[in-house]
């Protein structure tokens, strides 16, 4: 048991540490982990396509876009070790007033098989999209974020998106997104006195659609720090039924290194299962597990 105990430190102590390294850059806890398999599998190059759900997270303007109501489940375990997961429930639902409303749900935190040491980060979301003009949406998100640990803290934060559609001609589509996470800098106030901030993210996207295939580039900057690339490809071979993603990301904690992905989706009726998969240089494999439901 002792030698169990030893490696599980020793794992959760070196993930900590690589996923300290981001949360440095960010200057808070909260580290803005993406959500959705089928984004992922994208390599995090969404935010011009947020179609669905998880448009709580990327770009509530794409809240405009859903045509049916839908409820989306994530589960996430960080670099399979067993040691630290990342769960999402998120909620979407058009016609609601002028647009469409979403709401969500996000968890990260250790694993029972970290016996020493309980953390825990969850973030309550309320998002609002609709259509501004003909091919032009906005949307908000507001956000309560409480972590619980030795200390405990929370806050409350507000994202703004928009969504650009100019007109191209019939079958294709040319959007561009734009995303600010976490305006004016979100205050985590601790019961220790201690208050961090979360800065300002700016994620803008690019992407082309024609019929079943989508072509997407994001940047992630983080005002004041580097700016991080995304790329990403989706195909439906059979629309709505099975898909499959090609993606890549660059990595801030590990020189700008690139991670590489994939993913497929199998949908049955009103049911779409989602898988991806991330190849981390350090860590090694991730698996991101979706399910998403119309209602």
């Amino acid at each position: 048991m002792k030698i169990k105990k030893y490696i599980i430190v020793y794992l959760l102590t070196f993930v900590i540490c690589h996923l300290s390294s981001v949360i440095c850059l960010y200057g808070a806890a909260f580290d803005p982990i993406a959500i959705g398999a089928r984004s992922r599998g994208m390599g995090g190059a969404f935010t011009s396509v947020a179609d669905d759900a998880s448009a709580i997270y990327w770009n509530p303007a794409g809240l405009s876009y859903i045509k049916r109501a839908e409820a989306e489940f994530m589960y996430n375990d960080i670099y399979n070790l067993g040691l630290v997961d990342f769960t999402t429930l998120s909620y979407a639902r058009p016609d609601t007033g002028f647009g469409s409303l979403g709401v969500g749900w996000f968890n990260y935190g250790t694993t029972r098989e970290v016996d020493f040491l309980e953390y825990s980060e969850n973030t309550f979301s309320i998002s609002y999209g609709m259509k501004l003009w003909k091919w032009v949406s906005g949307g908000v998100t507001t956000k309560f974020y409480k972590a619980s640990s030795i200390s405990n803290g929370s806050g409350f934060g507000v994202d703004l998106g928009m969504l650009f559609e100019p007109p191209l001609p019939l079958n294709e589509m040319f959007r561009i997104g734009i995303t600010a996470q976490n305006v004016g800098y979100t205050a985590i106030r601790w019961d220790t006195d201690a208050i961090d901030y979360i800065p300002v993210n700016v994620r803008t996207g690019i992407c082309f659609l024609k019929k079943r295939f989508t072509l997407s580039l994001d940047c992630d900057a983080l005002l004041g720090s580097e700016k991080l690339l995304q790329l990403g490809t989706e195909y439906w071979i059979v629309s709505d039924m099975i898909g499959c993603r090609l993606g890549a990301s660059q990595f801030a904690a590990n020189n700008h290194s690139w991670i590489t992905s994939g993913g497929i989706s199998v949908g049955v009726d009103r049911v779409r299962f989602d898988f991806a998969y991330e190849n981390h240089t350090d860590l090694g494999p991730t698996h991101i597990f979706s399910i998403n439901v119309g209602l």
